[in-house]
């Protein structure tokens, strides 16, 4: 049944509004997640994205595809960002794009692409959505454990069902296992690895899965003490930004700014002295996501 913005506002609460929309996002994403464990380590046309490190196959459009008919059908003036038909053009108007849509969809078919075609088990669907410039829902899936990470803006975080918190604010770096990715692009991979090499000597143990939003939701659920990326793209971190926050989390860009969806650098956490600590060694190694960064 489609479920558009007018009807909604006049026989729907706001919060109806969002769990109608959580629960399209958790089937779709779901369906998509039956095509990547089917397709893993299989897929037969693999294709790069500028840099042969960037990968997209078949079966992400496939899973973008999947996903936008869901959201269509149900949500008919909702507006979609997704990474593998999205311009860059869309990329750079997203600002304006999120000020005049009511509901816009911001998803990643397979956050992991490496990690898929390789046939690791590493590889999620990451659905946010925003209404105006903040997300409102949050839906990331794990289809090789079942993980389904959820949240609604003010109503907490959850992993299949269950109430999520992030580490104790008081946790002590040493005390915490760092989670890092690694950008695409040869320069700015460079300058993140100044940041891990200022970072991990202090930590209790540094991972590296190849899915930023697998990294922000196992952050969420205490699993993680923090991570931090140069050069994110909004599709990369939009759900797990939320399902982080609700979990009582904090995030950032990497020089402790707020973050904006246009995404770029962030840095995920269980917040406290934790946080700037962190932030205060990226600083030092001058890996902060300033433009020099970026390039």
């Amino acid at each position: 049944m489609a479920y558009t913005t007018e009807g909604a506002k006049a026989g729907a609460s706001p919060e109806d509004l969002k769990m109608e929309i959580e629960g399209v996002a958790k089937k779709a994403a779901m369906e998509a997640g039956r095509l990547i464990v089917a397709a893993s380590g299989k897929a037969q046309n693999v294709e790069t994205k500028g840099v042969r490190s960037d990968l997209v196959t078949e079966v992400d459009k496939a899973c973008e595809d999947l996903i936008k008919q869901r959201v269509q059908e149900s949500f008919p003036d909702h507006s979609i960002l997704g990474e593998e038909t999205s311009t860059s053009e869309e990329l750079e108007r997203l600002d304006a794009t999120l000020a005049d849509s009511d509901w816009t969809w911001i998803v990643d078919p397979i956050d992991g692409t490496l990690n898929f075609v390789g046939g690791l088990p590493l590889s999620v669907v990451s659905i946010g959505v925003a209404k105006a410039n903040r997300v409102e829902v949050g839906v990331v899936f794990n289809p090789y454990s079942g993980e389904l990470f959820t949240a609604r803006r003010g109503e907490g975080a959850f992993l299949n069902g269950e109430r999520i918190s992030v580490l104790p604010p008081e946790t002590e770096l040493e005390d915490g296992a760092v989670s890092v990715g690694f950008p695409s692009k040869r320069p700015v991979r460079e300058r993140m690895l100044r940041g891990v090499s200022a970072v991990a000597p202090h930590a209790r143990t540094v991972r590296a899965l190849g899915t930023a939003a697998l990294h922000m939701s196992y952050v969420a659920a205490g699993k993680l003490a923090c991570f931090f990326e140069l050069n994110l793209k909004p599709w990369d971190v939009a759900a797990a930004w939320l399902i982080v926050e609700e979990a009582g989390g904090r995030v950032t860009d990497m020089a402790g700014k707020p973050m904006r969806l246009r995404a770029g650098p962030i840095l995920a956490s269980c917040g406290g002295q934790l946080h700037e600590r962190v932030l205060s060694l990226l600083r030092e190694a001058e890996c902060t996501g300033e433009e020099s960064d970026l390039r």
